[in-house]
């Protein structure tokens, strides 16, 4: 196997173990065409790896938090390479379990009693996210005042126009709503594509850095006027004034006028630091409860910790753990494609037949994350949160649904006649 095979990703790379052989191969059939969503292939990875671990703490008497404790490792590929950059998995595991109150959960898979039994379950993530070097923005500023940043990135809904005005805002010492931001045409700045998790640590440190050359260049302007050295300039609160003597200030507006034209500056996400892997990790840890009569499942709340080095934006970073989640418990309990067995042909192509879940299926999500600068990355010291948040949460909620009835399901969606069908084969072996 190659190591860009993404669903061996999780298998080979999480956990301290060295020697892992995995065989993976894609297998022809002649139905209709599938595309991944979100985190293609570790999604995949992830279950069976999670539900692996959770059967083997039962065999072995141990709670399945201790045992991914015990085999945890600083360096990637099962502890035989370099070391991670940052990895804050640990304190993800630690707000995690505080946060759904993990003492509760059964000591014995299917402990519990009872028509309805609640069982709490938890799974690991990690992913790349750290972005793509090259990535170019332009920062145009204007003698009126008014800020202009320019790149041929695009938002799909993930926030990239907030984080950009945000990043040039607060290194300007702006307000987010006086930058203009351009984004989604060719002829702008080069961008990579919106996927892998790529697009904040690529478009955001270019940005910073196209920053950074305008807030040196107003502090050299401002300086003039305010008959001081360059270096004794502070920027903020839309001023600029001598660290020193702070009533010694000018307006940003007002020392823009001094450029006498438009000034553009030039900025590039570089090459991050050789020598380290560069990896997002989070931890999910969810509870349910399964009425063992009917087979249904119903998520009553996920805990979703996240290490994605600097969080940029906290009011969208939790949006999109809150949307993997959801995105998660879906394909856990409902999605599931069904194909006519003779033609191949998909049969339930519509909203109506596809099962997903709606507002009344969705528990209480809380999103928590170790918020930690990566000094080797980028100059802002953030990793992508695009997929993460998907990764992990089918297998939180199917290691809960098996500390709740002891046996494991070990296919999503999990589905009542599966669940049942499982209880079944738990009753027929005891």
């Amino acid at each position: 196997m190659g190591r860009g095979d993404e669903a061996s990703e999780p298998l080979i790379d999480i956990y301290k173990c060295p020697n892992v052989k995995v065989e993976e191969f894609s297998v022809f059939a002649n139905t209709c065409a599938s595309r991944p969503t979100r985190a293609p292939g570790h999604v995949q990875g992830t279950f069976a790896l999670e539900g692996l671990l959770e059967e083997l703490a039962a065999e072995l008497g141990m709670d399945p938090l201790e045992l991914r404790k015990k085999n945890y490792t600083t360096r990637n590929e099962g502890d035989s390479k370099i070391p991670y950059s940052t990895k804050g998995l640990d304190k993800c595991y630690e707000l995690g379990a505080a946060g759904i109150d993990w003492q509760r959960r059964n000591k014995k898979p299917g402990a519990g009693a009872g028509r309805k039994r609640r069982g709490l379950g938890m799974a690991t993530q990690i992913w790349w996210g750290a972005g793509v070097p090259g990535t170019l923005a332009d920062l145009k500023l204007n003698p009126d005042g008014s800020v202009e940043v320019i790149c041929g990135t695009q938002d799909i809904g993930t926030g990239t126009l907030t984080l950009i005005a945000v990043v040039a805002a607060e290194t300007l010492g702006l307000d987010p709503q006086d930058i203009t931001v351009k984004i989604g045409n060719s002829d702008y700045p080069w961008a990579p594509s919106s996927g892998g998790s790529q697009t904040a640590p690529s478009v955001g440190p270019a940005v910073r850095d196209a920053a950074l050359k305008a807030a040196q260049r107003i502090k050299e302007v401002a300086a003039k006027k305010l008959n001081i050295a360059a270096a004794d300039v502070i920027i903020a609160d839309k001023k600029l004034y001598d660290k020193n003597k702070p009533e010694n200030a000018l307006s940003f507006k007002d020392a823009a006028k001094e450029l006498r034209r438009e000034s553009v500056f030039h900025g590039e996400r570089k090459e991050p630091q050789e020598g380290f892997a560069y990896n997002t990790f989070g931890a999910h840890f969810a509870e349910v409860e399964v009425d063992m009569e009917t087979g249904r499942i119903e998520v009553k709340k996920v805990v979703a910790v996240h290490e994605i080095g600097r969080v940029l934006n906290k009011l969208t970073a939790e949006s999109q753990v809150i949307g993997g989640v959801t995105q998660g418990l879906s394909a856990a309990l409902f999605e599931q494609r069904i194909t006519d067995e003779s033609t191949g042909t998909l049969v339930n192509h519509n909203l109506h037949d596809y099962k997903i879940a709606t507002a009344k299926d969705i528990p209480e999500i809380v999103p928590i994350f170790v918020d930690s600068f990566d000094p080797r990355l980028n100059n802002l010291g953030n990793k992508g949160l695009g997929e993460p948040p998907r990764i992990p949460a089918s297998a939180a909620i199917a290691n809960a649904v098996y500390n709740a009835i002891g046996v494991h399901v070990r296919e999503i969606p999990m589905t009542p006649d599966k669940v049942l069908r499982a209880l079944k084969r738990k009753e027929e072996r005891s």
